[in-house]
């Protein structure tokens, strides 16, 4: 039992770092690239965090129809992620900063969202 808790926490360890990998080297380079563009905020830094938190409580909570090769959503996540710096610096306006807060919050939000969509519609993969 507890061996079996051990593999799929280490397996999920696994998924997490390629999800980092994937966003940090993406988001790490938008990141210092919007800098004149656009007011980063602490709360933008919990979009690499709470949509994967969301699909892995999704994914361990119920697991009935998925098999190991669903594991991939994360690396699939990990891609939707990095794009959300990217829209950031396109909508942010280096002149007009009224929106930011709104635009930050929405956007982790859309990435929560699609987290839950991709673990909901993602249909069973074969292994």
């Amino acid at each position: 039992m507890i061996e079996k808790i051990l593999s799929i926490l280490s397996l999920f360890g696994i998924i997490w770092l390629i999800h980092i990998i994937i966003i940090g080297s993406a988001c790490s380079f938008c990141w210092k690239l919007g800098e004149q563009r656009v007011n980063w905020m602490w709360y933008d830094h919990l979009t690499i965090i709470l949509p994967f938190l969301i699909w892995l409580s999704l994914m361990i909570s119920d697991n009935s129809n998925k098999s190991l090769a669903n594991l991939a959503e994360g690396i699939f996540l990990g891609l939707f992620i990095s794009l959300s710096p990217i829209i950031r610096i396109i909508i942010g306006k280096p002149k007009e900063r009224k929106n930011e807060e709104g635009i930050a919050l929405g956007l982790i939000a859309l990435c929560c969202l699609a987290a839950f969509y991709l673990w909901k519609y993602m249909p069973l993969l074969p292994e």
